[in-house]
Order: structure tokens, then sequence, then C-alpha cells
């Protein structure tokens, strides 16, 4: 799966994502909403897209900040380059917080934790859409859960992408 990003992960990429996720603040939510469409701008120069799916959040975390964060963000990314956004992920347990996690807890955190969770009548090429990528282990989660469903997701856009974790 290709993944595309804007910027590498920094102290500053930090406070704007961390401000749009958890603060709200609209101007954070501009700057990664800029850089996804930055992101996907760069994938459409490889092939035509027909769906954007955003990576959810908990829904312990969407009530804490009152909002669907990436969900809101990638209707902008949407609506700059009229792809349709459709949102059919959601977790199906639990999963930790992965700021504290090496790479193999990762990958263990996240397995079998994304569901499809209705029908959806959705073909062609898919795009998943997430804020950062640190190992890999969320997107290729998520691309897991939509591949069951049966849905072909040739690659995901993110805002950021984190130095390896060693």
């Amino acid at each position: 799966m290709t993944v595309i990003s804007s910027v590498i992960y920094s102290a500053v990429a930090q406070k704007i994502i961390l401000g749009a996720k958890e603060s709200h603040i609209r101007q954070c939510d501009y700057l990664v909403a800029e850089a996804l469409t930055h992101a996907l701008q760069r994938f459409l120069t490889r092939t035509t897209i027909d769906f954007l799916i955003p990576v959810p959040s908990q829904k312990s975390a969407i009530r804490q900040r009152g909002r669907e964060f990436l969900v809101e963000i990638s209707e902008q990314v949407s609506s700059s380059c009229d792809i349709p956004v459709v949102n059919i992920l959601s977790h199906n347990r639990r999963v930790k917080d992965q700021s504290g996690l090496d790479l193999q807890e990762r990958w263990n955190n996240v397995e079998g934790a994304f569901v499809v969770e209705r029908e959806h009548g959705i073909h062609g090429n898919i795009l998943l859409i997430d804020d950062l990528v640190t190992t890999g282990a969320t997107l290729c989660e998520a691309a897991r859960a939509l591949r069951y469903a049966g849905i072909k997701v040739i690659g995901a856009v993110t805002a950021a992408l984190a130095q390896p974790l060693r």
C-alpha cells in the first residue's frame, strides 16, 4: 500500500495536529486539511481516487473531543478535491493510545480493531486518510478491515510522517 505524507512529524507538526485534534483550533484544522490535500494531490498524479475513508477515532475520544476530528477534516479535503468521503470504519474494541508503544506493541494493539459498520456499495479506488503515520500499523489494520468487506484500498494519505521507531 502506498502512503503519501506532506511533512515530517516535528514539534511544530505535533502542535498543529494536537491543536486540531484535542483543542478544536480552526486554524490548525485548516493546516491539517491543507497538508492532507497536498498529499492527496500528489497521489492523484498517479491514479484516480473514487472515495476517501478516514481512519476513525475511538468513540470515547469522539465524546471527549466533541467531534470526530478526522471526519470533519476529511470533508474539507473532499470539498477541495471533489472526492466523496465515506465514513464506514469503526472500532470494534478499545485500543490503547499508540503514542507510548513500541513497534510490536503498536501492531498488537490495533490487530483486528476495525470493522466496516454498514452496507456500503463502495467500489473503485479507495484511499485512507489519517493525520499521522508512525509504523503503519493503524493504516494496515484499517485496510485489512476494508479488504475483508470487499473494498479495494490502494493507499493512504497523511498530514505527517513520524521518524521510524527504533
